[in-house]
């Protein structure tokens, strides 16, 4: 129910696959889902699809997304590489990283503190913390085996790691 909201019945027969869709609210009362193929859509709250689209860098498909004010920033662990696109437009406004700058290893799982990005590096076993406003980029956490997700709740710190999810 939390990944696709209230109308959670409705969504679940729209799509094949759902489990493996990433989910996030985008401003106006949207949600954007994207499958790591690359294809995308964004559905109101009514359930009207509203777009439908490709989100991909080169060839690679994304591993999550996730919405901060009018912007979705979308991974791309095999680019090494952050997109942010515009929310409305779903047009893409930047990048940060690639294989030749080391900026992130293998960025997959994303989430964030409402104002700054935070990314799971599964290669080089860490989270980092991207400010949105200035793209300084901040060492979290250091794990000995890959982390793939982060997410915060409440008071609780929980990682996906290879060997299994742990509350830090």
């Amino acid at each position: 129910r939390g990944k696709f909201g209230e109308n959670f019945a409705g969504y679940v027969p729209l799509f094949k696959d759902i489990l493996n869709y990433s989910v996030t609210d985008l401003p106006d009362e949207r949600r954007l889902f994207v499958y790591p193929t690359g294809d995308a859509c964004i559905y109101s709250d009514d359930m009207d699809k509203v777009w439908t689209g490709t989100l991909k860098y080169k060839d690679f498909g994304p591993c999550d997304a996730v919405c901060i004010g009018r912007s979705v920033w979308v991974s791309f662990p095999e680019g090494d590489t952050i997109l942010r696109y515009n929310a409305r437009t779903m047009c893409e406004e930047l990048r940060i990283g690639s294989k030749k700058d080391n900026a992130f290893s293998r960025p997959c799982g994303l989430d964030t503190d409402g104002r700054r990005l935070i990314v799971c590096n599964s290669e080089s076993k860490c989270i980092e913390i991207v400010d949105t406003d200035s793209y300084t980029v901040e060492r979290y956490y250091n794990f000995e085996e890959p982390v793939h997700q982060y997410i915060r709740c409440g008071e609780y710190e929980i990682v996906r790691l290879d060997s299994g999810i742990y509350i830090l």
